[in-house]
Formats: structure tokens, sequence, C-alpha cells
């Protein structure tokens, strides 16, 4: 049975308080709620740890070097969402690898601060592996106070840099 108009008329407001109520928390359950990210326009972005949003856009293509020591000294530049180099005094350069889009740069895990994915390049470990995106590496930085205190850039360095063989195609 239906009930007509006339009924609730000759009820007064505050019947309907609760009813109005429950039903705006029951619409307010079933919307889900969404929210507005507004999106870097480069693609030099990432997320950090604590899932925000961080923006290299203003460093996107600086050069931050790490010297590395071993049996041929050489000299790592990572240029932010643009490419690394790897060279040494003695050969020129060793490798080299492209960035290719924001899903190339991720966060790392404790104690690697940031990942960067280069592809298209010739990279050292890399030399009998081939995919569709060229041969691959992985970049780990470290950022922050350099242990080593070689960190003489006033917008941070590379700590260390370390190649992950496993993503050699």
């Amino acid at each position: 049975m239906l009930v007509k108009w006339s009924t609730f008329a000759s009820c007064p407001l505050d019947a309907f308080r609760p009813f109005i109520i429950v039903l705006l928390v029951a619409a307010y359950i079933h919307v889900p709620a969404t929210a507005i990210v507004a999106v870097p326009s480069s693609h030099c972005y990432t997320f950090d740890s604590d899932s925000h949003l961080v923006d290299f856009t203003h460093l996107s293509g600086k050069n931050f070097e790490y010297n590395e020591e071993g049996s041929v000294t050489s000299d790592l530049v990572v240029q932010l969402c643009k490419d690394v180099q790897r060279r040494s005094q003695a050969g020129g350069f060793i490798d080299f690898g492209r960035f290719t889009n924001h899903r190339s740069f991720e966060t790392g895990s404790k104690p690697v601060d940031y990942i960067q994915r280069f592809h298209n390049g010739d990279l050292a470990k890399c030399e009998t592996t081939f995919e569709e995106m060229g041969r691959t590496a992985q970049v780990n930085i470290m950022c922050g106070r350099c242990s080593n205190k070689v960190c003489k850039d006033e917008h941070g360095c590379i700590c260390s840099v370390s190649y992950d063989e496993r993503m050699c195609r």
C-alpha cells in the first residue's frame, strides 16, 4: 500500500530528520570517495615511501656525478629523467642508457631511495642480452648525506650507485 502525500504533509518536519540522515549516510557509504591528484607535466616524478608525490622536474637533466673506485676508475653521471653515462679517463664512455618514461622512475626500499631504469643503451654487464626496449639496467640511487664525504653539490648527490644485473634481459 502506498502512502499518500497528505500523510507526509501532516507530519512535523522533526519526524523526517532521522530518515534524511539515514539516507545521506547510506548514500555516502555507497559512493566511493575520490581524490584529486595533480600530476606534474613532465615524466620526472615518483612517489616516496610515504606515498607522497615527489616532483624532480626542476632537476631534470642536471648532472649528478658519482666517482667509482675499482680496477678501472670511472665516473657515473646520472641526468635525472634523461640518461645515465659511465665513463673512464682511459676509455671514454663505458656504457649509457636512456630514461624512457615515468614508470622507469620509482621508489626504492631502504637504503635505496629511488630507482631509475634505463633502456635502449649499451649497458655494462648487459652485453649478451637484448629485449624489445634494448639493453636494460637499473640504477639504485641513495640520496642525502654521503658517508664517504664526496658530496659537494648544493642539490645533493648520489652517494651510492649499483647496477642490478637481473634487469639485463
